[in-house]
């Protein structure tokens, strides 16, 4: 295959697993909507590093379900994961699955710059990081950070006496949909992998 035609049909591939994506992410969030009976928005935040070396989240601003208008989202730039009391950063850097109440009062636990972010009426947060797998074996790669977190959230909070085993139901939804993220990241990088090596072994038996 000529690297133009693998170009073209790796482009359509991508936005192919994109739209996949946001039809899942779409169907996820009203799944943590309808269990926890209350509106919530969902985005996907991609992590990348600077020049220094620590990681940082910004937002995908196509890979987002917005059911609530949060102002303080739109001039959203980037945090980074290890700033305190980001409960995104905290799944980040566990690699775990999270959910954290915030009090009425969470605006004051910020430094300026990252509070201008996040928005005052926000109440819960559901956070799950999207592991980066071994594009072979699908394993957890331990000596990469991941890829980034998917994150539900919203400005009204569970009905307390339902809300601890539907919290679990929806951190099982937010695993699962990082889980195939995972995987459909992986079915990308695969298929450049065989290219590249597909060129690789066109070029040395020239």
């Amino acid at each position: 295959m000529q690297e133009d035609e693998f170009r073209r049909l790796y482009a359509t591939l991508q936005q192919r697993q994109r739209r996949i994506l946001e039809g899942m992410l779409t169907i996820v969030c009203k799944l943590v909507a309808k269990t926890l009976n209350i509106p919530c928005n969902a985005r996907y935040f991609v992590a990348e590093k600077d020049q220094e070396g620590r990681y940082y989240i910004r937002q995908d601003r196509d890979l987002a379900v917005l059911n609530i208008r949060m102002p303080r989202e739109f001039g959203f730039t980037r945090i980074y994961v290890d700033t305190p009391h980001i409960v995104s950063g905290k799944a980040f850097r566990d690699r775990v699955p999270l959910y954290e109440e915030l009090p009425d009062d969470h605006s004051n636990w910020y430094e300026p710059d990252v509070g201008r972010m996040i928005e005052p009426q926000q109440r819960w947060v559901l956070a799950c990081p999207v592991l980066r797998l071994d594009s072979l074996t699908n394993s957890h790669e331990m000596s990469h950070a991941p890829r980034g977190v998917i994150v539900f959230y919203g400005t009204q909070l569970p009905d307390e006496a339902a809300s601890a085993d539907a919290v679990q139901v929806c951190l099982g939804y937010a695993e699962q949909f990082a889980e195939q993220m995972s995987h459909v990241f992986n079915m990308l990088e695969l298929s450049t992998e065989l290219e590249s090596s597909s060129h690789g072994n066109t070029s040395g038996t020239s």
